[in-house]
């Protein structure tokens, strides 16, 4: 019990800390965890993930298998202009790529495939384009994004 509030608790604070991902034997995300950068070593030269891991180690079993992440990278880029890592914030249901050193983010659709430059799963079909204000759902029965009418309240197909 004390494990389940520890988690909420950390949450509420929207883990202003290092983040780790515990990763199963399949090399799948279970859950991302934080640990106070004062624990690992912040401000004594830099955070260190060995650290963070040893810590989390010692309170949830030796035998758990953690990696660090980061909460400010996307399709490896960083949220702040910062340097990215790792390619996606890792969360469960995302798998560990140790081969590539990246988090693969859930994929959203069957039919989407993995993109290695942008580091995420993208539609066949490409995005519609952006700023042109319309609302566009992707229909996975037909392979392709639709849009919304507002004048007849239906969803059709979106061709650009």
């Amino acid at each position: 019990i004390g494990y389940n509030i520890t988690i909420h608790w950390v949450w509420e604070l929207h883990c202003v800390m290092a983040h780790f991902a515990e990763i199963d034997d399949n090399n799948n995300v279970v859950i991302v965890l934080c640990v106070d950068n004062k624990l690992i070593g912040e401000g004594q030269g830099g955070e260190s993930e060995a650290a963070g891991i040893a810590h989390l180690r010692t309170i949830n079993g030796a035998d758990k298998n953690y990696i660090q992440t980061s909460y400010n990278t996307l399709r490896d880029e960083h949220l702040d202009g910062g340097t990215a890592f790792r390619w996606n914030y890792a969360e469960p249901g995302s798998v560990w790529d140790p081969e590539n050193g990246g988090f693969i983010p859930i994929k959203p659709f069957a039919s989407w495939v993995w993109n290695d430059t942008t580091k995420d799963w993208e539609p066949t079909t490409g995005y519609p384009p952006e700023g042109t204000g319309i609302v566009a759902s992707w229909n996975e029965d037909e392979g392709r994004w639709d849009k919304w009418d507002e004048a007849s309240e239906t969803w059709s197909p979106y061709t650009w």
